[in-house]
């Protein structure tokens, strides 16, 4: 008898183990349409998400793709909704496993442990200027001297990292897209330093897609999901890059790219 209880709570254990091993905890920002961004009428700090469920208050094309990356492998994902810069700091205090959307840079390289599959598909980095009036681009030099309107905390590639190092532009940093575009319609600041895939949704969402000129890129961006660098995170991540090769092997990776109006871009 005593052999069987013991067999039984072996049994248990082990069962309680496999269930806390399936759960990874993400965490995201909003207002980043298509990629993040809260359910209409929504709003709310967490949710948590089993497999073959859907988010009651978030969705987005980015956080579709990890979501269902990890139901393919058996995961349940607890999101965390909040500012880049505090999930940061949840991550980095191992509140959180991984965070994403998030592009490299030599800096992160040195802490941070990141995905081999992206987030979402290939962008560019590129600078938007009013219809109305006149500018002439040579590379990032054409905004010397000019008031440049950024998103708090975003990383803008290594080509705008070197550039912001001369200091020769005066940077104007906002919470939301709605704001930075609403300031260059106003012409508060000149330019404003954005990602094409997220910045034409929602320019072509707000009714303002004619308003703006866009310069040629003049970076490529790749989106991540990254976590600090440890044996229980990076394994995480490799789970991720195999819920997303699943996802492709089926072929609704491509399902969610037409859903969500990037049907025509390659599977990536």
């Amino acid at each position: 008898m005593k052999k069987l209880f013991f067999f039984i709570m072996v049994l248990v254990l082990v069962v309680v183990q496999s269930t806390e091993a399936k759960i990874v905890n993400v965490t995201t920002i909003t207002d980043y349409a298509p990629f993040c961004f809260y359910k209409k009428g929504q709003q709310g700090f967490h949710d948590e998400v089993a497999p073959n469920q859907a988010s009651s208050i978030f969705n987005g094309f980015a956080w579709q793709i990890l979501l269902q990356s990890y139901h393919a492998m058996g995961y349940t994902v607890r999101l965390s909704i909040f500012p880049w810069k505090r999930g940061m700091v949840m991550m980095d205090k191992g509140q959180v496993d991984i965070i994403f959307p998030t592009v490299k840079n030599p800096e992160r390289l040195k802490k941070y442990a990141f995905s081999k599959e992206l987030s979402y598909p290939p962008n560019y980095y590129l600078i938007y200027v009013s219809k109305d009036r006149p500018f002439k681009w040579h590379g990032l030099k054409s905004l010397n001297k000019k008031k440049v309107g950024v998103i708090k905390a975003f990383s803008y590639g290594p080509a705008w990292a070197k550039y912001l190092a001369e200091g020769k532009a005066k940077i104007y940093e906002f919470y939301k897209l709605d704001d930075l575009f609403q300031q260059l319609a106003m012409e508060r600041v000149d330019a404003i330093v954005g990602y094409q895939l997220s910045y034409d949704y929602n320019l072509h969402k707000l009714g303002m897609a004619d308003k703006f000129k866009r310069m040629p890129p003049f970076d490529e961006s790749k989106s991540f999901v990254m976590g600090k660098k440890n044996p229980k995170v990076e394994n995480l991540l490799s789970i991720f890059d195999q819920g997303k090769a699943k996802l492709k092997e089926s072929g609704k990776l491509k399902e969610i790219m037409i859903k969500w109006g990037f049907g025509h871009l390659s599977v990536f």
